[in-house]
């Protein structure tokens, strides 16, 4: 112990230990598991819809969703996955449902312009 007072070196601090590459996997299974479990949760509150993805790449003004769901009164609610679609969705070129083919698909566009950088969005077709 010191002297000068206070705690000895190491006092008061705790250190987690250390995961396995097993451990780890294990928790990686149990997260999918849950997650899994909340999609299909979310699947039986919205049987009249259907939930997917969707990419605008670099440079694209437009995309066309296969949704066989879709139909021409369709609500369509999207939302980013990745930076570059949180910063188009922010600005002037926000994108909007420029089209739907009931059965088939819908088309979302850039308000103005192109997109900068690849975006992703997880997306919700519901029907009333």
């Amino acid at each position: 112990m010191s002297m000068m007072g206070g705690a000895p070196p190491g006092a008061g601090t705790q250190q987690s230990p250390a995961q396995s590459p097993t451990q780890a996997g294990l928790i990686g299974n149990l997260i999918a598991q849950q997650l899994a479990k909340i999609a299909a949760n979310f699947a039986a509150a919205f049987p009249s819809g259907q939930i997917g993805a969707f990419t605008l790449n670099n440079g694209a003004a437009t995309v066309t969703v296969a949704s066989p769901q879709v139909q021409t009164a369709s609500f369509v609610m999207w939302t980013p996955t990745n930076a570059a679609a949180g910063t188009l969705e922010g600005s002037t070129k926000k994108l909007y449902i420029s089209a739907r083919v009931a059965g088939t698909s819908f088309t979302v566009s850039c308000a103005t312009g192109t997109a900068s950088a690849t975006a992703t969005f997880s997306y919700l077709v519901q029907n009333g």
